[in-house]
Order: C-alpha cells, then sequence, then structure tokens
C-alpha cells in the first residue's frame, strides 16, 4: 500500500493515478470534513468535471489519523507550503507530516517522496535535520524530491504525462521500488533527471519563473501593439516562436493563480539570502510588471463599459479550465466593479464550486447564461481564452448594441462595440 498525505487540488489526482495503476492507497489528510465526504461519496473528484469510482473500498481508503500507515513504507507528500512574511515557503506542514510518519510507520525502510515546492536550501538545511533528530525508531529513510510540474485544470495528466521526470536525492541511481512504482503511474516512459536537492528545488523554481517570463514576454508585445497603429501581437508571436520558444504564447490577462506569484517572490527572497540582491531585480522586474500590466487593463476596460450599467464577466478563474482565483486578473476585476456599484455578473465556467465564494453573491453557471443572453447584459467581457459563443451569437449581440471585451482576440470581429487588446488595427 502507498500513502499519500494532503487530500488538496494535486493530492486526490495523485491518488487517481496511484490507483488506476491497481496500487492499493491511503490517503490522509487533517481535515475531518473532507475525508468523511471522500469515503462517503465513494469516488475521487477531479477537474473538468470527472471523477475515479471508488470500486474497491478496500484499494482506497481515506483517513485523518496516521495510525492507519503503521504498515505502509512509500509515502507521497504533497501538503500547503504557504508563502511566510519574507515570501520564503514554509515547511511546517511537511514537517508535521513527517513527524507523524516516523511516529506511527513500523517499517525498517521508508521511503518518503516530497511533491510540493520549497525553497531553495529547505531540505539539507531544515527537512533532513528535522528526519534525523526525529527517527528515534532509527529507520533508514530514503528522502526524495520530485516537484510536479502540472498545471491547474488539467492536473492528472500532468502527473501522468509529464514531459520528464525530475528527482532531488543524495544518491546517483533512484530505488527501483520506486523506479517501479513510476512506471506503472505514466502513460510512456520519460527521460529522467536525477539532481541533488539544491539543484532540484533551484529548477523547480526556476521554471515557473520562466513562465512568468514568457507570459509576460507575450503581454509586453501586447501592450506595445496595442499602442501601435497597424500592429497585431499574434502575427508577432507567430514569428517569435520559430526563434524564441514562445509555441502557443498569446497576449491576453497578466499570469496568476497559486503558485507562479509567490514562486517569482520566492526566487528573489533566495537570491538575497544568498547575498544576490543586487540580481534580484529580475524576478521582482517581470512580478511589477504583470501588476502594472494589470492596472493598464483594468483601466482600459472602465473606460470602454463606463457609461454601462449591466456587465457580465465569462469566468473567473485565473485561466481557462479552472475555477482557482487566487491572483486571478478576473476576480480583481469583479471586485472593483463591485466597489464601484456597477450591476456585475459572474458566469463560472466550470460546475465546481468557485472559491472565495463568501465575495460572489451572483454567480452561476455558463448555461444559465446562455439563457438570458440577449436581455440582460450591456457588456460581455471575455476574461479567459474560450471560445465560448458562436460567431453568429456574438454578431448578433453586437448589433444588439452589447458590447464585447474580448482581452484574446478570440473572434476578432470588426464592430465598433467589439473591443479587444493587442492589436491596434481598428
Amino acid at each position: 500500500m502507498i500513502c499519500v498525505v494532503g487530500l488538496g487540488k494535486v493530492g486526490l489526482p495523485l491518488i487517481a493515478a496511484i490507483a488506476n495503476a491497481k496500487y492499493s492507497v491511503l490517503g490522509i489528510d487533517t481535515d475531518d470534513k473532507l475525508v468523511s465526504k471522500l469515503n462517503l461519496i465513494k469516488k475521487i473528484p477531479l477537474e473538468k468535471n470527472k471523477s475515479l469510482i471508488i470500486k474497491n473500498s478496500k484499494q482506497v481508503k481515506f483517513v485523518n489519523c496516521y495510525s492507519y500507515c503503521k504498515n505502509i513504507s512509500t509515502f507521497f507528500l504533497i501538503v500547503p507550503t504557504p508563502s511566510k512574511s519574507d515570501n520564503s515557503f514554509s515547511n511546517k506542514f511537511i514537517l508535521k507530516a513527517l513527524k507523524k510518519i516516523l511516529i506511527f510507520s513500523q517499517k525498517k525502510k521508508l521511503f518518503i517522496i516530497l511533491n510540493s515546492t520549497v525553497s531553495p536550501g529547505s531540505i539539507n538545511k531544515v527537512i533532513l535535520p528535522f528526519i534525523k533528530r526525529n527517527n528515534k525508531k532509527k529507520s533508514i529513510v530514503e528522502f526524495i524530491y520530485n516537484p510536479f510540474f502540472i498545471a491547474l485544470g488539467n492536473v492528472l495528466d500532468g502527473i501522468i504525462n509529464p514531459k520528464s521526470l525530475l528527482f532531488g536525492y543524495n544518491k546517483k541511481i533512484i530505488s527501483k521500488k520506486i523506479i517501479k512504482i513510476y512506471d506503472n503511474l505514466l502513460i510512456k516512459n520519460k527521460p529522467i533527471f536525477i539532481l541533488n536537492y539544491e539543484e532540484t528545488e533551484i529548477a523547480k523554481i526556476i521554471s515557473n519563473y520562466r513562465d512568468t517570463m514568457k507570459v509576460s514576454l507575450a503581454n509586453l508585445i501586447g501592450l506595445i501593439c496595442n499602442n501601435t497603429k497597424n500592429s497585431n501581437s499574434d502575427k508577432i508571436l507567430s514569428f517569435l516562436s520559430t526563434r524564441l520558444s514562445l509555441q502557443e504564447s498569446y497576449a491576453g490577462t497578466p499570469y496568476g493563480g497559486p503558485c507562479w506569484p509567490r514562486d517569482n517572490n520566492a526566487l528573489e527572497r533566495s537570491m538575497k539570502n544568498k547575498d544576490l540582491d543586487l540580481f534580484s531585480f529580475m524576478p521582482r522586474s517581470i512580478h511589477n510588471f504583470n501588476n502594472l500590466y494589470s492596472k493598464y487593463l483594468i483601466k482600459e476596460t472602465l473606460k470602454i463599459i463606463k457609461n454601462k450599467k449591466k456587465i457580465t464577466l465569462l469566468g473567473l478563474g485565473y485561466k481557462s479550465g479552472t475555477d482557482e482565483t487566487v491572483e486571478s486578473f478576473a476576480f480583481r476585476l469583479y471586485k472593483l466593479l463591485k466597489r464601484k456599484r456597477k450591476k456585475v455578473q459572474a458566469f463560472n465556467l466550470s460546475s465546481n464550486q468557485i472559491r472565495c465564494n463568501k465575495f460572489i453573491t451572483n454567480l452561476s453557471f455558463f448555461n444559465d447564461f446562455k439563457k438570458n443572453i440577449f436581455t440582460s447584459n450591456d457588456v460581455i467581457i471575455f476574461t479567459q481564452k474560450q471560445n465560448l459563443l458562436d460567431f453568429k451569437t456574438v454578431k448578433k449581440l453586437l448589433n444588439k448594441n452589447v458590447a464585447i471585451v474580448d482581452y484574446w482576440r478570440i473572434y476578432s470581429i470588426k464592430h465598433k462595440n467589439y473591443y479587444t487588446f493587442g492589436n491596434n488595427y481598428n
């Protein structure tokens, strides 16, 4: 049996992947209500309205107590690592889980795989010394850092079909037992990179930093084109994709979510800790650009909707495919419009419960929007890159004097009521 500690947005898909590979799996979380609900519904909820039915309750079990793991030797840790006041990542939930594992597991040899993102230096300076101090039974502990490179909205695929596997380890060869587990988890074999702990910690954060640079570069090009006559950011990015690995890059809304913004801040903090403060402006500049670009888009949007009364936002998530509103541009715009006393409604594009729902008072689902599309809108704002309406419907809305704000140039219609960003052909 394999144990997964942490039943969050990544932990549950990981359990689904392990169960699908025919392993027995125990899921542990301190949230009593979540554990009870999962055992009651007998399925593992996934993204995109999918779920894995638990046909055999003996194969998959959810608990809130580590006493059930006394006969387990393999653990995956996917617990939160929240940002601290100095922007480094907290290891407190990792250390709590490790302490419980060392107390309750009776196995002489333990394989502990950490999938949560940690700040550079955490494993050698904090985690391994903690294991050594709390390993009262003198168990042999094989500690492996395997950060996931996944995207919300497509987590399960990111786990079972990654581009490569990255392991942080203090030896050159990973145990055959662990490699066999991954061989069974993955759709097909992937390149394996075994780095030391420090290299892996750096590689994980730098990977996300590179992604924020890529998005910010696309938005910078869009910003320039938006203010330059007869220019189109999509054409420029199409050319640059042949030179700068910018495939699938589009100018649009600022980046957001629970990972990229805080990873940039953590990289800056890490550089300062290494007396590299002189160079820490690089991640900080990307972060600052993203914030300034967000303000620019909001300012331009407010100009468009100044005299409009009924405003609809299609999607509050920070990107398409997820309803996560952490650092979401759409959610930031929604709150601003509410403060300005605009009559604004938001439509969730998935059937999952939207986060931050205490603030959202009139959230509906996309199917509800379609029912009264021609009667209840003065402005429709496409916040995510999704072709949600057919071309004829969009044209009909525009002709009925409904303003459409399309940050992603999904339809590219020449019409006085169609507003887009990233080109200047008007």
